[in-house]
């Protein structure tokens, strides 16, 4: 947003972000201090600002305190460390899984059989049902014929 309004209102102010932007990130990135730097930009017909190019470049790399140093070395343990955790949990993770598959067949087995019991236990009820129906029109037949 900021950079937008610049990029209209104050072009140069906007190249100088870019710069100090571009500078941030060697620093960060690949530990090197821009020290000096003429930055050629251009502007297209669209309005669009464009990093052209670079000269007179001085750097120099980037010293650390031992502070900074202990930090980074700590850092770097305890992303070694994260890795090792997450390579195991992944390794116990396709363990549970494998796992969990079972279960899961297991259970979808034990639904199976409990459906096939309610269907038998259902299929039973409705042979009592025409049974029992069968009996009571034998029945009322019989009275019927009793009272002819």
């Amino acid at each position: 947003m900021i950079e937008n309004k610049l990029k209209v209102l104050r072009p140069k102010d906007y190249c100088l972000r870019m710069v100090l932007k571009m500078c941030f990130y060697l620093q960060k990135i690949h530990e090197i201090e821009i020290l000096q730097m003429n930055a050629d930009f251009f502007q297209d017909d669209n309005g669009e600002i464009w990093f052209f190019y670079a000269s007179d470049v001085l750097t120099k790399p980037q010293i650390k305190s031992q502070l900074e140093q202990k930090q980074e070395e700590q850092i770097k343990e305890a992303y070694k460390l994260k890795l090792e955790k997450r390579a195991e949990l992944k390794k116990l993770d396709h363990a549970e899984w494998k796992d969990y598959q079972k279960r899961l067949k297991k259970e979808e087995e034990s639904r199976r059989n409990v459906f096939k019991e309610q269907l038998s236990k259902l299929g039973a009820l409705k042979k009592q049902r025409k049974i029992k129906k069968q009996q009571k029109e034998d029945r009322t037949e019989q009275i019927k014929e009793m009272g002819k």
